[in-house]
Formats: structure tokens, sequence, C-alpha cells
């Protein structure tokens, strides 16, 4: 069953009233919360460019878990090449970015307008012109190796499981020599980057990182 307190239902309903009123909030049949409807793309200016119609659960978990969106419509193959799970639902994001792309905090309707909104923009661009706006990520685990690469700013494999265990741990070892590989004490080398990236990426997210790039 959802948690979705009254004050938060409204708030959604109220938001999506104002700003996607093709789109609806209501406790489906399995009792979690869903929105569902059209949902429109629009340019700087406000034009509608595209519309797609979704479904998006709110799991009982959420705001912590991720919505789970699908889109309903029939438009886009359900193929991890165009961003989709084999359950049919749509990778919106890594959820490992999610620091950058929905911070906690964050209301439902940022994730709307933020990267629900790209995400769909994305795939009517690459209908259209067969090129990613926005660049991507490879798929699975491929994917992730990827962003760690990008995010620690690196190529080399074994300097982001070094980094990722770093990172898993619950409290930072400074003692501990660098995940770099400069045989150096972390705390006397990379120790204002590693705090950086605890900042953006928890232990948990990194263990989780570690558990999929290791199957």
């Amino acid at each position: 069953m959802s948690v979705l307190d009254h004050s938060e239902f409204d708030k959604i309903q109220v938001d999506l009233r104002n700003n996607y009123p093709n789109l609806h909030i209501f406790k489906n049949q399995d009792g979690l919360i869903e929105v569902a409807g059209a949902f429109p793309l629009r340019g700087e200016s406000g034009q509608e460019l595209d519309r797609y119609s979704i479904s998006i659960i709110l799991p009982p978990s959420y705001p912590e878990d991720l919505p789970i969106v699908y889109e309903v419509g029939g438009r886009i193959p359900r193929v991890a090449d165009r961003h989709f799970f084999k359950n049919g639902s749509a990778c919106i994001f890594i959820p490992d970015d999610r620091w950058r792309c929905f911070p906690s905090g964050s209301e439902f309707i940022d994730y709307l307008k933020g990267p629900l909104h790209n995400f769909f923009l994305s795939q009517t661009y690459y209908d259209r012109t067969g090129k990613w706006p926005f660049g991507e990520w490879g798929h699975d685990s491929q994917g992730i190796l990827e962003y760690y690469q990008h995010l620690i700013d690196t190529q080399d494999i074994w300097t982001v499981f070094r980094f990722l265990f770093v990172l898993a741990e619950k409290k930072l070892k400074k003692e501990h020599e660098c995940p770099c590989g400069s045989k150096r004490k972390i705390k006397r080398c990379c120790i204002v980057k590693i705090r950086d990236l605890r900042k953006k990426i928890q232990p948990t997210v990194a263990l989780n990182a570690l558990r999929r790039l290791l199957v």
C-alpha cells in the first residue's frame, strides 16, 4: 500500500491541475498511487512539441525509491536500446545519478519537468534523427561502469572499483591508501575529491553499484 499522505496527494493533484491538466492522480486497484494520462513535451516558449500516453506508479517507499514509469501508447519499442527494462518500465536515468537528476527533497512536479521531460524529449528526438540529444550511457552494468568512469574521471576499471569500495564504507577512513593508485594515504591525496563524491553517492548506492558490476 502507498504511504503517500493526504497533504502530499493533494499537493501533487494541484501541481498537475496547474501544469499538466491531462495527467490525473488516483489510487489504483492495487492500492498504489498512480499518475496517468497525456504527458506533453513543451518548447522554451511553451508550445507543445509532442505528447505521450504514460502511467507512473509511486511505490510505497516513494520518495526514497523512484517513480516507475510506463509509456502506454505503444510508440516506443520496449527494448534496452530505447532505455526500457524487460518488465516494460522506462529507465529514466541511472539511479546513481539521482543526486543530480532528482535530488532528495525535490517534489514530484520537479520530476515531471526535469528528468521525465528530458527522457521523452530524447525519445522524440531519436525518432526524428536517429541520435540521442544528451548522449547516453550503455546498458546494464556497462552503463554503470561508464557513469562512474565519467564521475571519477578515469578510464581504468580497477580505479573505479577502488573508489566504489571507499564510497561504500559508512565512514571515510582517511588513513587508508588512496583509491587513485598513488600509494599515498587518502588524507594526503584525493580527500577533497572523495568527500565531494560521498556527498553525491551514498554508501548503499555505491555498494549496489559494486554488486551490479561484479555480477
